[in-house]
């Protein structure tokens, strides 16, 4: 997956923020042009754009003390047509909303068939013995390296009791306590490396099967496209 496609989703709020930093430190109220109509932004009611939602003018004017506006290109003109005196022809303002429209249209058709595709991969994939056997195993490998990791936690808080332990021994002359803490220490550090060794291997083991579930998903989703 690329860069920007991981960082999308985070986009709006990044947005957000940089125009709250930027009127803090201006004084001044914002004005936000955008052709995005998703509900995180907008207030809908029946089917239409009410304007932006209550919740963002409140936070922006909390963390601000300054005003926050929003428009869609075609209402910006027309609203600067009125209060701002501008002459920009309605000819134009019809262009912009007719692109805009036709842009929404497209997202929409794009993100339908984005769902039918996904859907039609997922049939597929839930149908596929050796997708099905990958995943199953990756999740026998991730419950085995849970397990180990948590006999690792235990071994390892008994290491650090038995160093504890055998530094109090050392101050006594029993010779038979020591002896048998080293005993205890030892067998415990053999089967600390044996576990690390274990998780080792099933990590590798998880690699693999990753590789495996990507590849058949890849050439699922070439297939449908």
């Amino acid at each position: 997956m690329l860069f920007q496609d991981r960082c999308r989703p985070y986009g709006d709020y990044v947005v957000w923020l940089q125009m709250i930093a930027k009127s803090k430190v201006s004084k001044n109220s914002i004005i936000f042009i955008t052709g995005d109509v998703k509900e995180d932004w907008w207030l809908s009611s029946q089917g239409k754009t009410v304007g932006p939602l209550p919740s963002l003018i409140h936070e922006f004017e909390a963390e601000t003390g300054s005003a926050f506006y929003m428009y869609t290109p075609h209402k910006f003109l027309e609203m600067a047509n009125k209060y701002l005196e501008q002459e920009v022809s309605q000819n134009a303002v019809n262009e912009i909303k007719s692109a805009e429209e036709a842009d929404l249209s497209d997202k929409k058709n794009s993100e339908e068939s984005f769902s039918v595709k996904s859907a039609i991969l997922k049939g597929y994939l839930s149908s596929s013995e050796p997708y099905l056997k990958w995943i199953n195993k990756r999740h026998e490998i991730n419950t085995n390296i849970e397990i180990l990791r948590r006999e690792l936690d235990k071994k390892r808080e008994a290491a650090k009791i038995l160093a504890g332990r055998k530094q109090k021994a050392e101050l006594q002359p029993d010779s038979e306590i020591s002896a048998y803490l080293d005993n205890e220490i030892f067998v415990n550090s053999t089967e600390i490396k044996y576990l690390e060794q274990e998780l080792q291997y099933s990590k590798i083991m998880l690699d693999e099967c990753e590789r495996h579930i990507y590849t058949i998903e890849e050439k699922a989703a070439l297939s449908i496209r």
